[in-house]
């Protein structure tokens, strides 16, 4: 496998925001990027990661998940401060799934 790089993505608003994601590791053959937003804790950094597996039936299935925490302040009441994840219900996960998608490396056309 090729070196990872960094991967910039852009944002859909009116503005646009790019984000650079990070790679943190490809162990496993299964790649792995992260933001590193400054101020954003580590739980609240953007995640991204792509795994693949052979089906029985000899296709390969590739999906690729991106996670975006949802983020809320701290310190309304003047107790405490900064920034944490949300509830549980408030972290949104969208995979996007290539059930049948085939490389060259892997056989397909």
């Amino acid at each position: 496998m090729g070196a990872m790089t960094n991967l910039l993505v852009k944002d859909d608003a009116a503005s646009p925001v790019e984000y650079t994601f990070k790679p943190v590791t490809d162990k496993d053959g299964s790649p792995y990027w992260r933001t590193s937003i400054s101020g954003v804790p580590l739980e609240g950094q953007m995640r991204y990661r792509l795994t693949e597996e052979q089906l029985k039936d000899g296709n390969w299935k590739r999906t690729a998940k991106l996670e975006v925490p949802v983020m809320e302040t701290l310190g309304a009441s003047g107790t405490s401060a900064g920034l944490r994840c949300a509830t549980k219900s408030g972290v949104r996960r969208n995979p996007y799934h290539h059930p049948f998608l085939q490389s060259e490396e892997h056989g397909g056309g």
